[in-house]
């Protein structure tokens, strides 16, 4: 494996990105901050001599000093970004606080979810980079900047969510269960993913979140059903369509009983108020 280090980085612009497919475990020692993002299958990270599990959608920060080793189960890739300190300092310094030095200061691993949608957004704009790496250009740089602020927003995300310790799995879950793409899929479906039974996987996300599977689904449809009345003009019909109720009586009984009006009746209100 070819070792990166700063002198590479500099001949090569300040952020360096590869995908890896190797199932070969490799004891190697960072010299550079590298931000591995799972992109398809499972892998185990040693970090440290500390497990960490990353399915597709996961993410592990590693820092200058770590030694770091993986382990693919079955066919697995993950995309690795390497920083130098100078740019990790400069780019973390976007946040307010002393972020920069809580990173490099915490003990245990860093790892987080960012869910698959947003992984393959990423990607979109990793794919950008690389088709323009000798743009010496201020949109690109602009571009680079925002790759790795945006990942690194999801870690302060989940420290403000994570306050109470959640598995991976569970904000995995819970990130494509508010995803309107996913809308038309049911509970067993995405728990298909996750590797636990049925029973299980209910226990312990009710745990996690104070509320059961399918409440959580119903109220990310819900708060989309709001969203689409006052920002488009689709109809109630539409609406429940869009989101997979299963008519659009079964939407009105359900939205007016969660807010106390119809459907049209709190879009009529919301715009009476407004004007």
């Amino acid at each position: 494996m070819e070792e990166i280090t700063e002198n590479f980085l500099e001949d090569f612009g300040w952020i360096y990105t590869s995908v890896h497919t190797f199932a070969k475990d490799m004891d190697h020692v960072h010299h550079l901050f590298e931000i591995a993002i799972q992109l398809s299958g499972k892998s185990v990270h040693h970090l440290n001599g500390e497990e960490v599990p990353l399915s597709a959608g996961s993410v592990l920060v590693s820092k200058p000093g770590d030694l770091h080793r993986v382990k693919y189960e079955g066919k697995a890739s993950h995309r690795d970004i390497y920083l130098t300190e100078r740019d990790m300092k400069r780019v973390l310094s976007a946040f307010k606080g002393n972020l920069y030095e809580e990173i490099v200061n915490t003990p245990k691993p860093i790892s987080f979810s960012l869910g698959q949608n947003t992984t393959v957004e990423i990607e979109e704009n990793i794919a950008l980079l690389l088709l323009n790496a000798n743009r010496p250009d201020e949109l690109h740089d602009a571009l680079r900047d925002s790759v790795v602020a945006y990942i690194i927003g999801y870690y302060v995300r989940n420290k403000i969510t994570g306050a109470q310790y959640v598995p991976l799995w569970i904000k995995d879950l819970i990130l494509k269960m508010s995803d309107e793409n996913n809308f038309q899929y049911k509970v067993e479906d995405f728990i298909k993913d996750t590797n636990y039974s049925y029973g299980h996987a209910a226990r312990e996300f009710k745990k996690a979140t104070k509320t059961s599977l399918k409440e959580f689904i119903l109220k990310q449809k819900l708060k989309t059903a709001v969203r689409k009345l006052l920002a488009t003009e689709k109809s109630a019909s539409e609406i429940a369509y869009d989101l997979y109720f299963f008519s659009p009586s079964a939407f009105t009984n359900t939205f007016k009983k969660a807010y106390g009006l119809s459907p049209n009746q709190f879009r009529k209100k919301y715009f009476e108020r407004k004007n």
